[in-house]
């Protein structure tokens, strides 16, 4: 559901398809949080790895969540082998709560300008490598 972005509603038909129990999307929704609450240890452990990395990518794109649909963005910070995500907007309040600001190493992203942002301390940049090849 979050990873696909699958409405909720489509989630429940798809555990009755599979399944033969048909929950309720409320039961789907709540699922949600249970699960959040379950990987927490994991997700901080992810986090302060990825500090650590060597090279980080670091993306944000825009997402619709809630009842009202409401614009946000999802931002990621992965390596090879790890990922964290963080809902949130794409001002700086934000990405001073991103992992970004902790990050020690090289941080690879697409020149939105609050990746660049003294703010959040001086570090090496690497300019993505899909946006420079889709300029040229």
């Amino acid at each position: 559901m979050v990873v696909h972005a699958i409405p909720v509603h489509r989630c429940a038909e798809l555990v009755a398809s599979l399944t033969g129990a048909e929950p309720s999307p409320g039961l789907v929704h709540g699922l949600i949080g249970r699960a959040a609450t379950a990987v927490a240890k994991a997700n901080a452990r992810i986090r302060m790895l990825l500090t650590l990395a060597y090279v980080v990518c670091c993306d944000e794109t825009p997402i619709r969540v809630g009842p009202a649909k409401a614009r946000r963005y999802l931002l990621v910070a992965a390596t090879t082998s790890l990922t964290w995500y963080m809902l949130g907007g794409r001002d700086m309040d934000t990405f001073k709560k991103f992992v970004l600001a902790e990050v020690t190493g090289v941080v690879v992203h697409d020149r939105y300008q609050n990746h660049d942002a003294a703010e959040l301390g001086m570090r090496e940049h690497q300019l993505c490598a899909a946006h420079l090849i889709r300029d040229l």
